[in-house]
């Protein structure tokens, strides 16, 4: 356990489909730590939108950046829920030359009640801009810590697919390239930053939560290795309260050799390193080409899915995927 106090932010950062919502839960059980339910998706935006540091000495500046807060998911979000963050409020509570006590002060009120004082708040945020931004958050927050969780690619790539209509292996680049940016900003971040391995978390929770714990300097309690709230997933996982274990290695039915293969090659160099390979025995990238037909694909099928077409018209419509022979 370290001796030294951290307060935040904390932020939980992986690619979509990883399990940060379930990460961001557990973590909630422990009162000592406050993540809000929804994730922001506006730090960096608003950050490059208005400079660092801020110039909300300027009324109007603060005027405009409070504006372009209400027009965020997160505030409208909340909004519904009846929980509202007020200009007046903000202005009278945090420091408006500083970023860090600016989204402090959002975050912590957007918070889970039932915090202890001086609570750990941060944000949960499975983005890749924030995975390939690490550096930027640790310049804006030089207190800052990460949580990393990382997720096998031959479960995320199917997961991604299923949900937001990518292909495997654009996916499966998508992973690689997020994940290597991460892990080289991780190296440079140092002691303040950490990875969690979803599979890890699902097999043993107890003793990674504990390892968390001692990364954040804080009590682990034995209420953290369960939920008390559903987890907000589109999937057969989502009512469930307790950790599913069996919630991995689902590609051997959903993939054929080939695919899978395919997806070990294009992730090979983290994977050999965290995984064990079934079939690849060398990386091999996606061809450029191939790539730029895989991403037009992905921008067409999200463009059907914004439509309004039910998604089982589209299932249909796709190929079966290969039998493994």
């Amino acid at each position: 356990m370290t001796t030294s106090q951290f307060h935040g932010p904390l932020f939980v950062v992986g690619m979509p489909r990883s399990g940060t919502k379930l990460l961001r839960d557990l973590l909630n059980r422990n009162p000592g730590i406050g993540i809000p339910v929804v994730e922001s998706h506006f730090i960096l935006r608003l950050v490059n939108k208005f400079g660092n540091p801020p110039p909300f000495e300027d009324p109007k500046q603060y005027r405009n950046f409070f504006t372009e807060f209400q027009k965020s998911d997160f505030f409208k979000r909340r909004k519904r829920k009846g929980i509202i963050l007020t200009k007046e409020y903000l202005k009278k509570h945090a420091d408006l030359t500083s970023w860090n006590s600016i989204f402090e002060n959002i975050l912590k009120y957007y918070a889970p009640s039932g915090r202890q004082k001086n609570f750990i708040w941060g944000d949960k945020c499975p983005s890749i801009s924030y995975l390939e931004n690490l550096a930027q958050l640790k310049e804006i927050f030089p207190e800052a810590k990460f949580l990393h969780i990382i997720r096998d690619p031959r479960d995320y790539c199917p997961s991604m697919k299923n949900v937001r209509f990518m292909t495997l292996y654009s996916a499966a680049e998508k992973w690689r390239t997020a994940v290597t940016k991460a892990q080289t900003a991780g190296e440079s971040i140092g002691d303040d930053y950490h990875e969690v391995f979803f599979e890890s978390l699902l097999e043993n929770p107890r003793q990674t939560l504990i390892d968390i714990c001692d990364f954040l300097g804080i009590k682990f309690l034995n209420n953290m290795t369960s939920l008390n709230r559903p987890v907000a997933e589109r999937s057969s996982i989502g009512e469930q309260l307790s950790i599913v274990k069996t919630n991995k290695k689902k590609y051997f039915s959903q993939l054929s050799t080939a695919e899978i293969k395919r997806i070990e090659e294009i992730a090979f160099p983290i994977m050999e390193k965290h995984y064990k390979l079934e079939f690849a025995s060398k990386f091999k990238s996606l061809n450029p080409a191939i790539l730029t037909l895989h991403r037009g694909v992905n921008k067409i099928m999200t463009l059907i899915r914004k439509s309004g077409i039910p998604k089982t018209i589209i299932k249909l419509s796709s190929p079966p995927p290969k039998s493994r022979p």
